[in-house]
């Protein structure tokens, strides 16, 4: 495994940008890139396969590109969308709207993905004022598991829950959700294709009829969903199914390409595949490809003329609409993708780019569905391919692939993404390329994705376990990382994300033995800890009420790591004991032992450290402390045990995680 590529190229501890994270980001930092590589600061390089997230459709570090800017630049640089007109706004709305053969008359350029959603929405509510001011049309039908930005108004159409769910006191109530085309987990055994299309069909028509069907502004889709599903393309029959049923009650449909269009699949626009064409449409990401931030609204003409029966002008105006030089770099963008044919090399490569990728994960125990066109794909995760459950979210599938990618050795950005399965939980990971992508390049990058899965589940393997085990007996190692500022110390919270899930029992706690597990670690850090957190509830209760627990391991005090026992009956108290050296003073692992003694009121347990032989037998059980009230509940009373290896390191100006290897993990329970 090689070290992680941020370690030589830390941002300060302390700085004033804030992205996301109040503590400072470990991320790498870039220093150039060029073509489909970044080159960071500590001259590493990272093949990116993502294009950021579907955005550098022609690569990084276009000439052409630049120099378009640079002589806008020497022109002028920003004049008001209100007060004055610039004549590269009028030929990139020109190319966009002769990119869908005219099928769409008029284009609204504006600055981000979200903003070209949220004036979609707007546009389609004026649209029906401007025929009839009284016009009831309030409602807008979503799908679940979709994705359509981060504003207010973009999050209330969207549905993932994870990223949802902080909001939802202060989201429109005018937005409801049906079932999105996903035949990988939703297809029914033994139906059609055009069976499951009129299904959803008729689902649809069921939330018009609901709603009332004059109330229903529009219904809005992505015709190949992006973060939220992973690649999830719409079925042939399906995006003109969903639009007969919009126009039968005079609603509107909307396509959100924001992430998908461009040429992402395959074709200009992803609605082309089936030549259903929206009657307004998003499209972002691609447009400048990264040049300059800028983001575009189709409008079909129907929309158009329903503004001119009104006001003639849409309600909707942004300081930073037409920028020039974000509007020159798409239109240089657009030029290029035309002239060197692009979007038909995303096609073809795409062709190439899945054959690889089913070929290189056919035999994987937790791939089971690989999808995509074009420059768009997706691996997705399970832990059992017969139920398609995900696996335990505790794991952090994807983050951990994103890391692993970053590494160097391994040396490739994955966009890694999660809530496929239900909106919370599921792993995936998207592959978006540049158009530009040659059969050499579509190797490699199948090449270096399927190195940091295999590493990835090399790794966790051993964590990914069937529930109520009566004993476990693991002795394959594995890594748990904790970011800077992981405090997981006196109190802790059993979801936090580096505490996997080992091992779950159930039973009378008078049946458990022991947890013994071997672990080594740099700690370096003032309470830097590592080892083992057991945490029991009667098998009755809905939840952990994290009232009774034992956390016990490593923890650097003082300078010199000692064995620190925290442990809980509803209230806590905390004990540090010096360890043991053990013969080899180069073996810097440590194994301790949770031990329920046997007494006769069976009540008591220790925690050990072992000493071992080099055939890792007990040599020598060293009691540290003695714990007697941890199984006081003892009776035939049915308890769940979870049982987890943790790490933490509670420095938040530390320049790195920590890294703790364990192995030998085991666990006990009588017969």
């Amino acid at each position: 495994m090689g070290s992680l590529a941020v370690a030589d190229d830390l941002i300060p501890a302390e700085n004033s940008l804030f992205y996301q994270s109040v503590y400072p980001s470990s991320a790498p930092t870039v220093e150039s890139a060029d073509g489909i590589y970044f080159t960071l600061k500590n001259g590493q390089k990272i093949l990116d396969s993502t294009g950021g997230a579907a955005v550098s459709a022609i690569g990084h570090g276009n000439e052409r590109v630049k120099s378009a800017i640079i002589k806008q630049l020497n022109k002028f640089t920003y004049a008001h969308p209100g007060y004055f007109q610039n004549d590269p706004s009028h030929e990139l709305a020109d190319i966009l709207v002769k990119s869908t053969n005219g099928q769409l008359s008029r284009a609204c350029l504006l600055g981000s993905g979200s903003e070209a959603v949220e004036g979609a929405m707007k546009l389609a509510r004026q649209y029906f004022l401007e025929k009839d001011p009284k016009a009831p049309r309030t409602k807008f039908i979503a799908r679940e598991s979709s994705w359509h930005g981060c504003t207010l108004g973009t999050l209330a159409v969207g549905d993932l829950k994870a990223r949802k769910e902080p909001f939802m006191d202060v989201l429109a109530d005018n937005v409801s959700h049906v079932s999105p085309c996903h035949p990988y987990r939703e297809l029914q055994s033994g139906e059609s294709v055009e069976e499951y299309v009129e299904r959803l069909a008729l689902e649809l028509e069921g939330e018009f009829q609901r709603l009332g069907p004059s109330n229903v502004c529009a219904f809005i889709i992505e015709p190949m969903v992006g973060t939220a599903l992973g690649c999830v393309t719409a079925l042939p029959g399906y995006l003109q199914a969903m639009k007969d049923v919009c126009h039968r009650h005079g609603a509107l449909i909307i396509f959100d390409e924001v992430m998908c269009g461009l040429g992402r699949t395959g074709y200009m626009h992803a609605w082309q595949h089936d030549n259903v064409v929206p009657d307004i449409q998003a499209v972002g990401k691609g447009l400048a490809a990264g040049y300059g931030t800028i983001s575009a609204i189709l409008i079909h003409e129907r929309v158009i003329e329903g503004l001119k029966q009104g006001s003639a002008s849409f309600q909707h105006g942004q300081t930073y609409q037409c920028h020039p030089l974000n509007v020159v770099a798409a239109v240089e963008v657009q030029r290029i993708i035309k002239e060197k044919h692009l979007v038909r090399n995303a096609r073809l490569m795409g062709i190439l780019f899945g054959h690889l990728l089913r070929q290189a994960f056919k035999d994987h125990p937790h791939v089971d569905d690989v999808r995509g066109r074009g420059m768009f794909w997706c691996i997705e995760f399970v832990a059992d391919k017969t139920t398609k459950a995900p696996l335990d979210p505790s794991l952090n599938l994807a983050r951990r692939m994103r890391l692993r990618g970053l590494e160097k050795g391994y040396d490739v950005c994955l966009f890694s993404s999660t809530g496929c399965a239900d909106g919370w939980n599921g792993d995936h990971f998207l592959l978006a390329p540049p158009f530009t992508v040659t059969p050499t390049d579509v190797e490699e990058i199948v090449y270096r994705a399927k190195r940091v899965v295999d590493s990835v589940f090399d790794e966790i393997t051993c964590l990914i376990l069937l529930p109520n085990m009566a004993s476990l007996d693991n002795t394959a190692p594995f890594t748990v990382e904790a970011d800077p500022g992981t405090d997981i110390w006196r109190k802790p919270g059993h979801n936090a994300w580096n505490i996997p899930n080992i091992h779950t029992s159930t039973g009378p706690l008078k049946n458990f033995l022991s947890v013994r597990v071997t672990f080594s670690a740099p700690w370096a850090h003032s309470y830097d800890q590592s080892g083992v957190l057991l945490v029991p509830r009667l098998a009755s209760e809905a939840a952990p009420p994290n009232s009774k627990w034992i956390k016990t391991g490593i923890e650097l005090y003082d300078g010199q790591p000692h064995l620190s026992t925290v442990t809980c009956d509803r209230y806590a108290d905390w004990g540090l004991y010096p360890l043991t050296p053990g013969d080899d003073e180069d073996d810097k692992s440590v194994t301790i032992e949770v031990f329920r003694d046997g007494g006769p009121h069976g009540k008591n347990a220790w925690v050990h450290q072992l000493l071992l032989d080099e055939d890792g037998n007990i040599k020598k059980r060293i009691p540290l402390r003695k714990i007697c009230w941890i199984f006081a509940d003892e009776n035939d009373d049915d308890w769940v045990l979870d049982v987890s290896p943790l790490a933490a390191r509670p420095d938040k100006d530390a320049k790195d995680g920590l890294k703790v290897e364990f192995a030998q993990f085991k666990v006990q329970w009588s017969q």
